[in-house]
């Protein structure tokens, strides 16, 4: 089966573009894991970018929109920010709590992408 992830385009252009690509990403039921990047349909662990991916952490479904760069490196970098203000060391910690639910993902990323918009507008 082949992933649903978008591939990068002009359309992804904006950190917010990407962030609420990723949250579209998750919202699918089953697009979403943890304790890995990605999952292939049969479970295992796969790279973000893997034809074969079927479902994602956060950090997996950015790095499958925009792949693992300095672009997706920086979103993380400003997630795990947040992620540290609520105790987690990283966004991997955050997503991979214990009865974390995919909806609070797909929200924190929404909630990210919103901001992200706003912080362009002002800029």
């Amino acid at each position: 089966m082949s992933s649903d992830a978008p591939s990068p385009t002009q359309e992804h252009k904006t950190h917010a573009d990407i962030l609420t690509a990723a949250a579209d990403l998750l919202e699918k039921p089953g697009a979403w894991t943890q304790g890995c990047f990605a999952r292939d349909q049969s479970g295992k662990p796969s790279a973000p970018r893997d034809p074969d991916a079927v479902c994602y952490c956060m950090a997996g479904a950015i790095y499958s929109i925009v792949g693992t760069n300095s672009r997706g490196d920086a979103l993380i970098d400003v997630l795990s920010t947040r992620a540290r203000r609520q105790g987690f060391r990283h966004i991997a910690h955050w997503n991979d709590k214990e009865n974390r639910t995919q909806a609070e993902v797909v929200s924190a990323l929404r909630a990210a992408a919103d901001l992200a918009r706003t912080e362009q507008v002002k800029g």
